[in-house]
């Protein structure tokens, strides 16, 4: 290789961080010392057997076929760390158009109440109820508006940054994917597209120690003997790289055969990046549909994976 003779000042402005082992071994002693940082919880006790969120950013990816229930139990999940950790939430939702419908759905689940009627037993919410919602809604989300405007990745990124710079982000919710706008170069395929921007997502999780969950459709499920096959972590469409450059992978698997059973849901943890803040299983759920909340039931007895 050929070296070429640069200035001081070159060196420097094109030299990477290098990490502080010093720095690293008064983390390690703290650990020895108190223990290791427990993680955070989801808000459902028998779901953090397999997963809590660690004490540093991190990339998360959400699969399911459609219609399975994905969003809601995305949106579940933002509630609960909203209310138990007091976290702030950024969300690009555009298929929970108009913001309105969104909003009421994230009352129902922190109220546990619902907006229009008293409804399966459950109380329509009050005036005095809607409005401390509004304040804690207020409060803690950030919702980008599901628009008809066209959104790109990059812009996507650029509100993300300009968002973390007047205040603490804790969680990015990118539900879905594909209706991003994805403006690629020339002779570029999908799959490289993903290869380059999921980096780029997981470099502001780090910095920014943001939680990103990003929700990703698979491709078409396959069917054997006339039933769905389960899909997979690496069924999820139009790139390879979904898997590689995940930390943690989850699948919500719902059964539409049994009509008996069509409010239960798995969701499966596919894939853990950091194990000790996670395992791979599964835990079975329950959606109550009068206040659009997922309640956990128990820990699957096989791995579900």
């Amino acid at each position: 290789m050929k070296w070429i003779k640069k200035s001081v000042g070159e060196l420097i402005k094109n030299s990477v961080e290098m990490g502080n082992i010093d720095d690293a071994f008064l983390k390690l002693n703290d650990i020895m010392r108190n223990g290791m940082h427990p993680g955070y919880s989801t808000g459902w006790p028998i779901f953090d057997q397999y997963f809590r969120f660690p004490p540093y950013g991190q990339i998360n990816v959400l699969t399911g076929i459609s219609n399975t229930g994905k969003s809601e139990w995305m949106d579940t999940l933002a509630c609960h760390c909203a209310l138990k950790l007091n976290w702030n939430i950024f969300i690009f939702s555009p298929e929970n158009f108009p913001l309105e419908y969104h909003i009421e759905k994230m009352v129902t689940k922190i109220t546990e109440k619902t907006c229009t009627e008293n409804f399966n037993g459950f109380e329509k919410v009050n005036k005095e109820e809607m409005e401390a919602c509004r304040d804690f809604i207020n409060s803690r989300f950030k919702f980008v508006n599901p628009g008809t405007e066209k959104i790109s990745v990059e812009m996507l990124i650029d509100t993300i940054e300009w968002e973390c710079f007047n205040s603490k982000i804790n969680m990015v919710i990118i539900d879905p994917w594909n209706k991003l706008d994805v403006v690629r170069e020339p002779g570029k395929s999908k799959t490289d597209f993903i290869g380059e921007v999921l980096p780029e997502f997981q470099r502001i999780a780090r910095s920014k120690n943001i939680h990103f969950f990003i929700v990703a459709h698979p491709s078409k499920p396959a069917r054997a003997n006339g039933a769905l096959v389960p899909i997979t972590l690496f069924d999820i469409e139009d790139s390879r790289h979904w898997y590689n450059m995940m930390d943690n992978g989850f699948i919500v698997n719902r059964s539409w055969e049994d009509k008996t059973k069509n409010n239960l849901a798995d969701v499966i943890v596919g894939k853990i990046k950091d194990n000790r803040y996670g395992k791979v299983g599964a835990t079975s759920f329950e959606f109550i549909r009068a206040i659009r909340k997922y309640k956990e039931i128990e820990a699957r007895t096989d791995n579900g994976y």
